[in-house]
């Protein structure tokens, strides 16, 4: 990283960074970590790039296979975004490191390139990582901050505190953000020093049903599971403090956007809907379950989750809801983030609850590429089974996601995606969704020139550079 540092960034690199990105060279596939889906699922319809004015120019042009309604905000953002590396860099690493960016070492750390505010210079494992300001960064005057010192605090509470002890300026995002009773101790005590800011998360939480294993090879089953989810009690469950921490009503797409359902359309189906269409809605997943089943026939599940509190709750309730509504036992399966990946790749679950819908910037795609389209699919998203279970239905919504994809008119492409969610929400029933999460991110008032919006973990890295510190 050395020998390149303050090199122009020219065609040549962005041709290689976006060919690495989508087609890494083989010998990176041996190592690992390398056999992702992500920049593929967005753009992987790349057919050709070149460079118009040569190598060194400031011209760089991508063909493509076919016009996606997706892939200009792909480019423009994370999912498709390449990283932006040096050719040079690249080089280096397929002939001589290949498992450098493999893992992240004191060493390999510093590895880190790039075209951005601020440059890697420290990483001590499990306590800390540096990164200071980038002296040849291309936007004149920026970033603003000399620096970012980002401490590794594992556990919930030492964090907090040292949030409300002035020890850190910012509370991380997601599964890392504040809790319901830190919430509202910030609203009790600290809000004149202390800024909350909920945001809808860029993932919803579900439960992804293992349709290989019997009985949820069973639509009906599926159904029952979906119908017996009382969505209100969720809401109430995951209060945090003065704020609702779940967006209702939700199915797949991002709420909010033009390609969720309109809320009274959701709030009228089956497994939606309240008071006596709640009712209603229990009854029919027992006789569902009679059915299928055998009168009162029930059986026990386990439900995996990674162990984090944010999840654990997730499958928590599952299990209540679960008993309380039709008497399937659920059984608690929680492991650590690499157990969680080595049994989820290899379909050892009955149902696994966590992040099982993911959007960076409102497309349809960012979801339905990994969780309905075999080559694209994620084993965190996908419907697994699916086309073992339900051949045909799986099938059919693999051909109405990719004939989605294709459409540019924004009008007739909501139709094709408001058609998709009526399917996935009453006939295929190939996960369970759940209202979808917000998030509370915390800083110090100090902290100045930042904010998050809806959606922010992928498109927050641009506020980076005009963030300051008041003090």
């Amino acid at each position: 990283a050395a020998k390149v540092s303050g090199d122009e960034f020219t065609c040549e690199d962005a041709e290689a960074s976006l060919q690495f990105a989508i087609n890494p060279a083989e010998v990176f596939f041996e190592v690992g970590g390398f056999a992702h889906t992500g920049p593929r699922s967005g753009l992987g319809h790349l057919k050709s790039t070149s460079c118009p004015d040569g190598p060194l120019g400031y011209t760089f042009k991508a063909d493509f296979n076919e016009p996606l309604a997706r892939t200009v905000t792909m480019f423009a953002g994370a999912r498709g975004m390449p990283h932006n590396m040096d050719k040079d860099f690249l080089d280096w690493l397929a002939a001589e490191c290949t498992d450098c960016l493999h893992e992240t070492t004191p060493e390999t750390y510093l590895y880190g390139t790039g075209t951005g505010a601020f440059i890697p210079v420290e990483f001590q494992v499990d306590v800390e990582t540096k990164v200071r300001r980038n002296p040849t960064y291309w936007r004149e005057g920026l970033p603003l901050l000399d620096g970012m010192d980002q401490f590794i605090i594992t556990d919930g509470t030492t964090r907090f505190t040292a949030l409300l002890t002035g020890q850190i300026d910012y509370f991380g995002e997601g599964s890392a953000s504040l809790l319901a009773g830190q919430v509202e101790q910030v609203q009790k005590s600290f809000s004149d020093t202390i800024h909350i800011n909920p945001a809808l998360h860029s993932w919803g939480k579900g439960i992804q049903i293992n349709q290989n294993r019997p009985p949820f090879d069973d639509v009906r089953v599926r159904k029952a599971l979906h119908l017996a989810m009382d969505r209100d009690q969720w809401i109430d469950f995951t209060q945090a403090g003065t704020q609702v921490a779940a967006k209702r009503p939700t199915n797949w797409m991002p709420p909010g956007t033009i390609w969720a359902l309109p809320d009274e359309e959701i709030m009228a189906l089956p497994g939606w809907r309240r008071g006596q269409g709640k009712i209603d809605d229990i009854a029919e997943a027992n006789r569902l379950l009679d059915e299928a089943l055998g009168k009162d026939v029930r059986f026990s599940i386990a439900c995996m989750a990674q162990s984090s509190q944010i999840y654990i709750d997730g499958c928590l309730f599952f299990q209540d809801q679960m008993k309380k509504n039709v008497n399937v036992e659920v059984t608690s399966d929680f492991v650590e983030s690499a157990v969680q990946g080595e049994r989820g790749r290899a379909e050892q679950y009955d149902v696994h609850y966590g992040s099982k819908v993911t959007t960076n910037v409102g497309d349809p795609d960012d979801y339905y590429m990994l969780s309905a389209v075999p080559e694209f699919e994620s084993w965190y998203y996908k419907n697994t089974g699916a086309f073992n279970s339900s051949s045909a239905m799986a099938t059919e919504l693999e051909a109405m996601v990719r004939a989605q994809s294709s459409e540019l008119d924004v009008a007739k492409r909501r139709d094709m995606v408001w058609e998709i969610e009526r399917k996935l929400a009453t006939e295929a029933f190939f996960q369970i969704p759940y209202p979808w999460t917000f998030i509370f991110p915390a800083w110090s008032k100090q902290v100045r020139g930042w904010t998050l919006g809806p959606f922010p973990s992928q498109i927050k890295w641009a506020q980076f550079e005009r963030t300051w510190l008041a003090r």
